[in-house]
This record gives structure tokens, sequence and C-alpha cells, in this order.
């Protein structure tokens, strides 16, 4: 296992000597292990330690690496001064703003500059790489098959989020391939008063805009009215109306991909109690999204 000592020694070139230097642990990281560089009383860098198997995570560092300095050319991602392709060890600058609470409520003002640096997201060239939702979900849950044993609960599990996306999978309808980040959370929104910041591109690839939406407007608990005030402000020719049907299908897939994600953490790594925690939350959540929307039917 390499060490943060290990880690340092190739960003050398990028800070002071180590009796001048403080390091602190920043928290929130859930993928990846951050740590703020600081000295001279200021802090500088950010230095991101990844803590995940590329291949059973879906990950392409060389594709992530395109994608953050089009981000950043774009002015919506903090600069980023060192970037492993092969690790995807990674120092970027520090920068004041936070990120919000899962439990957000925004104002009309971040509305506004969350959908601006959406456009420009979808805005941007290919990294390399293509985003299928249909997939990655599938890739998911194949791999946390793979690892577990016959006799291991966890298969029940696999199975149910196997059984319970197929039909949503079926009613994902063609679409044009645009630049996505696919992990817009609030987690990964930094701001303040000044600046928007949008972080983290490790799942950035081309693929269906409308998924991009539908993450937002579930992840960052949009109003009907707040998501017709962001679509008015992304583009003003989409309307909640007609592609109703489509957000709901996607904000479920969204919670579904979470949840495949959250159990092949699980699996990977089983002293992680957060994951299979997190994981049953999302279950009770998505299993209540599918009777209100059952009842709506019926009434």
């Amino acid at each position: 296992m390499t060490t943060l000592l290990e880690h340092l020694d190739k960003i050398k070139h990028l800070i002071p000597p180590a009796i001048e230097l403080s390091i602190d642990v920043l928290e929130g990281g859930y993928s990846n292990k951050a740590y703020c560089l600081s000295w001279q009383g200021q802090p500088r860098w950010v230095l991101r330690v990844p803590g995940l198997d590329e291949k059973d995570f879906q990950i392409s560092r060389i594709s992530e690496k395109i994608a953050l300095t089009k981000a950043q050319e774009a002015v919506i991602s903090p600069s980023c001064l060192y970037f492993d392709q092969e690790t995807g060890l990674m120092v970027s600058q520090f920068v004041a703003q936070k990120p919000f609470d899962w439990q957000v409520n925004h104002t009309d003002s971040d509305i506004l500059r969350l959908a601006k640096s959406t456009r420009l997201i979808h805005q941007m060239p290919s990294n390399q790489a293509h985003y299928d939702v249909k997939n990655v979900i599938e890739a998911y849950l194949d791999t946390c098959e793979k690892r577990l044993s016959k006799d291991n609960l966890l298969r029940h599990e696999v199975s149910f989020l196997q059984d319970l996306s197929f039909s949503y999978l079926n009613k994902i309808r063609p679409y044009l391939p645009v630049m996505c980040h696919n992990d817009i959370n609030p987690k990964n929104c930094l701001a303040d008063e000044l600046h928007f910041w949008v972080i983290d591109w490790e799942y950035a690839g081309m693929g269906d805009a409308l998924f991009d939406l539908a993450l937002i407007f579930s992840s960052h608990n949009f109003s009907t009215p707040q998501k017709e005030y962001f679509l008015a402000n992304y583009d003003e020719s989409l309307t909640l109306e007609v592609l109703t049907g489509d957000f709901d299908n996607y904000q479920l897939l969204y919670k579904i991909r979470e949840m495949a994600w959250l159990l092949l953490k699980h699996v990977s790594t089983a002293q992680d109690v957060e994951a299979i925690q997190c994981y049953h939350a999302f279950k009770q959540e998505v299993l209540e999204d599918i009777a209100q929307s059952k009842l709506s039917k019926t009434s």
C-alpha cells in the first residue's frame, strides 16, 4: 500500500520542506481521501488520493484529466497543478468555497449558477469516454456478483437491483450524446456568494444531458418550480411538462446507480459499513418513490 509520504514525494516540486508543511484531512470525501496542504499559515493545495479500483468503477483517468482541463478552461473547476494519469493522484488549488449539504434548499441565485455551469459542461468537447447509464449499472452489478460467494446474502440485493432496473433502463429514449459530468450532486458543487465550482470529474463522459439534469433535480432536492426555473436558464426550449416522464425515469435510475455503486464499494471494501448503510437508505427511498408513483397513477 502506498503511504501518504510516498504520495508527497511525487509532488515534492510543488511543496516546501516537510518541516514547513501542515497537512489536514478534508472531511466529506467518500470515494477518495483528500488532504489540505498548508504552509506559512495559508492553505495552498488539495491533494486527492484515489481510493477506488478504476476498472471496477468504470473510471478512465485519462478521460478524467481531459474533462478537468476543459472545465478549468471554462472556469468552472479549480486549477489542477498535478495529475498522475496512472494512479489518479491529483493536486488542485485550494478554494475557500464549501460544498452544499445533502439537505440543501437552494436560492434562485444558486439555481441560476448551477444551470449556467451545467450548460457549459454540456457544451464542452468530448473527453474520449462514453457514459451509458445502462452499461454502468449492469457492470457494477456484474462485478458485485462475481465477487460474492453463492451463499452471500448480498446476492439477493444484486438480484433485486437487476430486476428493479430492467424496465426503467428499457425506458431510456435514444439521445444525442453530449459531454456530461454524471455526478453533479451537492457535495461536488463548491460555492459562496462570489464563486461557483464543479469538482470531481471521475465519471465524466459523453452521455445523455437529461440524466445530468435529472440527477441534479433529485440530489439537490428541487421542487417543481425550481426545476422549471433551472430549465428556463439552462435551455428555454426544454419544458418540464414534455420531459417529466424522462426526468422521473432518470431520477429513479440515478438512485439505482447509486445503490449499485454503494453495493460494489461495500463488496470491494468489506469494512466500509457506511456504504451498506447508505445503500439501505437509498433502497427505502426508491421503494417509497415507486409506491408514490403507483399511487399517483391510480388516483
